[in-house]
């Protein structure tokens, strides 16, 4: 943790910088000293790095806002190209608009990749982008950026990173496995992207990946890596696609020469080898100016911004306005392939942007050749038909009109440091087959454990009731236990909802009609209608001693939530029905501070901005992980968001014991606890 004296003398030496103030002692001239045309010349004014297209490595000790969850060997950056701001967040990767006028900077909600992290950098992560909500200033100071609350208060301090000399497209020559390196398959090639905004994309020949990478000095480290969940054509091909993420991860230094690159592990040993990726004129980054839709052309849904980026090794990624594509493609002179789509599954938040989002992916696979139309470039299909416009992004160079052929786009015939290995002859040796274990009745995450103990992966994962199985745990699996199957394959797995319900959902005021002689106006019973016989005797023999011997010291007149902390203890849907929170789920928790409000949902962490008017309280959108937890884990987070979405009011009781949050209509109400620090 920062010690308060260091961020002050690191506030006092930013702003002498800022003001160009000298300190008195040093602007009186020492009588002694020689005169002042023989004292040394200033120093010449530092050039400030510029805000857009740096990147800016966060000081997190320096940082008040995240130095209490510093996880140094964490890496947060953040890189703004033309209103996307990008980057890592310690173990995801994070973009989010960005609206930048003079000093004035405005970051919108941040959208994540959904990696499980560890629970340190889960913290430092919802710290972060629990913190760029609040920002609303940016000041540079030579190679120091620092990112202002609205009160002027510091509250993230970052430093700029020069470019490293392997940013850029490369293409894998050799690859190493246990018997040695080998060439890749031309037609599946591994291709490897280091971003500027320290984002690494690559193919793998059947898996699209993406992840976190860093240099300092010459040492590189890449991961953690996410790919999609494709099944691999060929025992081969998932062999070689393990074998490339495993090099990868180990890949410890790097050697460039000329325009070959070599990665290394910690003893020195070549992994991996590669030359510069080439495409040719459509590598760039494009925003999607104009779709066509039906019969007409459209603009892109306001505020949806998509966008293709095509990197030099062939490979694409995609925004369509509420889902990411990625694929292969090639360039071929004037004509342009996009290989098969891989596309995120989200459900679009409106009809207008399901419709934009089904035309860009039908666009991508109909087209078939690219021309230059104005300023911008056109994606033309096979009938001659305009499907796309785009405009290029940043500094990428704008395609020619005039494209011709790339002779150059068959890899360098003697790339590996072991030219006189001939592989291609001899397959690569395929693992012994292994059986499937039996993770029937496991919790689901102990299976996945269990599964890649014994070399396989994940499969596709569905839900089932079960009489006989818990929530949460496997039901079934495809193939069963026993049977051999392949090293490395996709094991598809049950997992199980729980018992059916039953038909009758409120069976209770059959058998308990509620003989209470003052009934709540709805006829619905609560599930805990022991306390009211006895309500009166209670209320009179304690009547709330702890209301002064408790008082909340963090409240303010302004804002009494400021500094508190909860636990959600009860929820009541839109129908007034009290839903009991399952006992084997973590609760949803809610801190406020600052006008901040992030905690826990019970599966994702979340962050949203808050204002309290009154009894009158105002969420800004809620922004976090979307990991998939299992039943009933995803429920409750469901349930938990959509009411936090009709929040409009809230209600703190005298004593600070309960805090109730509620829709405009009155329901849906979530009841909170004080969390104990």
């Amino acid at each position: 943790m920062v010690r308060p004296r260091g961020i002050v003398a690191w506030l006092l030496a930013l702003l002498l910088a800022v003001t160009g103030a000298i300190p008195a002692a040093a602007q009186s001239p020492d009588p002694s000293g020689p005169p002042a045309s023989s004292q040394a010349s200033p120093a010449p004014p530092v050039v400030p790095a510029p805000l857009e297209g740096t990147t800016w490595l966060l000081d997190q000790a320096a940082s008040p806002a995240v130095a209490a969850a510093a996880v140094p060997e964490a890496v947060v950056t953040l890189h703004i190209v033309d209103g996307v701001a990008a980057g890592a967040a310690g173990c995801n990767r994070y973009t989010s608009e960005v609206e930048i006028d003079g000093t004035s900077i405005r970051f919108g909600p941040a959208a994540t990749t959904l990696m499980a992290c560890e629970d340190s950098v889960a913290a430092l992560e919802l710290a972060y982008l629990g913190t760029l909500p609040l920002v609303t200033q940016a000041t540079i100071v030579g190679d120091t950026l620092v990112l202002l609350d609205a009160a002027g208060a510091p509250r993230l301090l970052y430093r700029a990173e020069p470019p490293a000399p392997v940013v850029g497209s490369w293409t894998a020559t050799a690859y190493r496995t246990d018997d040695g390196l080998q060439a890749p398959d031309p037609a599946a090639p591994l291709t490897l992207d280091l971003g500027l905004d320290s984002t690494a994309r690559g193919w793998t020949g059947c898996d699209a990946m993406t992840g976190a990478w860093r240099v300092d000095g010459d040492a590189i480290r890449i991961g953690p890596l996410a790919s999609t969940a494709t099944e691999c054509g060929t025992p081969g091909a998932a062999v070689r696609e393990w074998y490339y993420l495993d090099a990868l991860d180990r890949a410890r230094s790097w050697v460039l020469t000329d325009d070959t690159l070599m990665l290394l592990d910690g003893s020195g040993d070549t992994l991996l080898t590669f030359i510069a990726g080439t495409t040719g004129a459509l590598t760039a980054s494009w925003r999607v100016t104009s779709i066509r839709i039906g019969d007409t052309d459209q603009p892109p849904v306001a505020g949806s911004a998509p966008r293709l980026d095509l990197f030099g090794n062939g490979t694409l990624f995609g925004w369509t306005g509420c889902n990411s594509i990625v694929a292969t493609y090639h360039v071929s002179g004037g004509t342009v392939e996009v290989g098969p789509l891989g596309v995120t599954g989200d459900t679009c938040p409106s009809d207008v942007l399901a419709t934009q989002d089904a035309a860009i992916q039908v666009a991508l696979a109909a087209i078939t050749r690219w021309q230059v139309d104005g300023p911008g470039l056109a994606l033309v299909d096979a009938e001659g038909e305009v499907r796309l416009t785009l405009v290029g992004i940043g500094p990428t160079p704008e395609p020619t009109p005039t494209p011709s052929p790339e002779p150059t786009r068959t890899p360098r015939p003697t790339p590996s440091p072991e030219p006189t290995r001939t592989p291609r002859p001899t397959p690569t040796p395929t693992p012994a087959p292994v059986a499937v274990p039996d993770v029937v009745d496991m919790v689901e995450a102990d299976a996945l454990v269990r599964l890649g103990e014994v070399g396989l992966r994940a499969g596709e994962r569905s839900r089932a009731f079960s009489d006989s199985i818990r929530s949460g745990r496997i039901v079934r699996t495809d193939p069963r236990a026993g049977v051999m199957v392949r090293a490395r394959a996709r094991i598809d797995y049950v997992v199980s909802r729980g018992p059916r319900p039953s038909p009758s959902p409120t069976p209770r005021p059959t058998q308990r009609p509620s003989p209470s002689p003052t009934p709540r106006p709805s006829p619905r019973p609560t599930p805990r209608p022991t306390p009211r016989p006895t309500p009166r005797p209670t209320a009179t023999a304690t009547p709330r001693p702890t209301a002064t011997a408790t008082p909340r010291p963090t409240a303010t007149p302004a804002d009494p939530l400021a500094g508190t902390r909860w636990v959600l203890t009860r929820y009541i849907d839109e129908e007034g029905n009290a839903i009991d929170l399952p006992a084997d789920v973590a609760p949803p928790t809610a801190d406020f501070l600052d006008g901040s409000m992030s905690g826990s949902t019970g599966c994702n962490p979340y962050s949203t901005t808050y204002r309290v008017d009154g009894s009158r309280i105002a969420l800004g959108t809620v922004a976090g992980g979307r990991m998939v937890c299992g039943e009933p884990a995803d429920t409750l987070q469901s349930l938990f968001l959509s009411a936090l979405g009709t929040t409009d009011r809230f209600t703190l009781s005298e004593d600070g014991r309960q805090l109730r949050l509620r829709g405009p209509s009155g329901t849906p109400v979530l009841r909170f606890s004080p969390l104990q620090r």
